[in-house]
């Protein structure tokens, strides 16, 4: 007992140490990080035209001092500034090749792509993101369907079904090839990094669709053809106050609901349906999650 009361002592004074050397820190932090902010963190993002935007301009001004920058006007060559515009279009485009595969005239060369797109389905809107309960980290489920499919369930909306085509690692490359001939290559970006960009991917969404915070490894180029799309970007000193932590992982599941049992007479005309049918019954779906 003796020792016991002459380590109390000790413990106590080491607390208001740790404390104030932590006080120290959090103020040496805070002004660091409102100096970096004052050095290369504009008060305002810069809005530049693209027409006449160089290689060695954007390069020198924003790429290397790590700035962003928004740029207008340098997508107004597109095919896709108006073409995109429309859901319509973007159907008969995409779904071209699905009806393409399943007829009897289909290209070898094809093969590899069934003509489908890959959505992601979240009941509010958040997909890669901790639960508002702050308990896990989810996943979308995903689903494949026709652009048809997925563009009727983006225009007739239901609640706790939020749909959004977001597949990285470059889903436009490989989902979307109908729509290359509407792209044209960005001088100023290729010139600047000297080489094709390493990924290219495709967002269709509304405004429901929320993408969490997250950090990318690439330089991002983020080309808006139609809607708007908001960012907020945080510098690197700010890092230290976004409390990061590691979450259980889960993963959202599509739970179908219960179909009344068939007649087995009818089984062959209707496996002959059988795709039409599940793209169909995506609407009586519902989303939950469950660990993985």
């Amino acid at each position: 007992q003796p020792k016991q009361q002459q380590q109390q002592p000790k413990q106590q004074q080491q607390q208001p140490k740790q404390q104030q050397q932590h006080r120290v820190m959090m103020e040496g932090l805070s002004r660091l990080r409102e100096e970096v902010r004052g050095l290369v963190v504009p008060c305002e993002i810069p809005r530049i035209s693209g027409e006449s935007l160089t290689a060695l301009q954007f390069h020198r001004d924003y790429v290397a001092k790590n700035q962003p920058v928004i740029i207008t006007g340098s997508l107004r060559c597109w095919p896709a500034m108006s073409r995109w515009r429309s859901l319509s279009y973007l159907t008969q485009a995409l779904d071209k090749k699905k009806q393409k595969k399943d007829g009897d005239d289909e290209d070898e060369d094809d093969s590899s792509d069934d003509g489908f797109v890959t959505v992601d389905v979240t009941p509010d809107g958040y997909g890669d993101s901790v639960t508002t309960d702050a308990t896990t980290f989810v996943t979308p489920a995903q689903k494949k369907m026709s652009f048809g499919t997925f563009a009727d369930m983006l225009t007739h909306p239901k609640p706790g079904m939020v749909v959004y085509c977001q597949k990285q690692n470059g889903n436009f490359s490989e989902e979307f090839k109908p729509l290359h001939q509407d792209t044209k290559r960005i001088p100023w970006a290729f010139d600047a990094f000297g080489c094709e960009p390493d990924a290219v991917n495709m967002w269709i969404g509304d405004q429901r669709s929320v993408s969490s915070l997250h950090r990318d490894p690439y330089e991002n180029i983020y080309c808006v053809i139609k809607g708007q799309k908001r960012f907020t970007l945080l510098p690197p000193t700010d890092m230290v106050y976004l409390a990061e932590q590691d979450f259980p992982a889960s993963s959202y599941k599509l739970l179908q609901r219960e179909q009344p049992a068939r007649n087995n007479n009818d089984d062959n005309k209707n496996r002959k349906k059988q795709q039409d049918d599940e793209e169909e019954e995506e609407e009586e779906k519902g989303v939950s999650a469950s660990a993985s």
